[in-house]
């Protein structure tokens, strides 16, 4: 499962493509693009891709009764971005930080 895991990441992430994949169709199975579907691909434009902020999440694998889990979060509603959704740990990447590093940082700030 790991090295599944590990080599669909190697590739092209799907981002967008996934949105898409999975919005709502029209009786004729055509896409019926949402406008925040539509605002979200300008806003994730590949000119504006280097200037985003880098964040990390930790997919923390482990088994319980025999079956693969990993945690998830809710995060507090007073917080500015995301408030109330249920999340994998992670966030923002600090200065002089991997993306590993901040992830396993956010992980343990938010499960411990």
């Amino acid at each position: 499962m790991i090295q599944k895991l590990q080599k669909k990441l190697e590739g092209e992430l799907p981002g967008i493509k996934s949105w898409k994949r999975m919005a709502v169709k029209s009786g004729k199975g055509e896409s019926i693009e949402s406008e925040s579907l539509q605002k979200y691909s300008d806003w994730a434009s590949k000119e504006k891709k280097d200037s985003m902020k880098k964040a990390a999440v930790l997919v923390g694998l482990f088994k319980k009764n025999d079956e693969w889990c990993f945690s998830l979060i809710r995060r507090p509603m007073n917080e500015k971005n995301h408030p109330g959704q249920i999340a994998l740990p992670g966030g923002a990447m600090e200065k002089n930080e991997t993306l590993m590093n901040t992830a396993l940082r956010e992980a343990f700030e938010e499960v411990g």
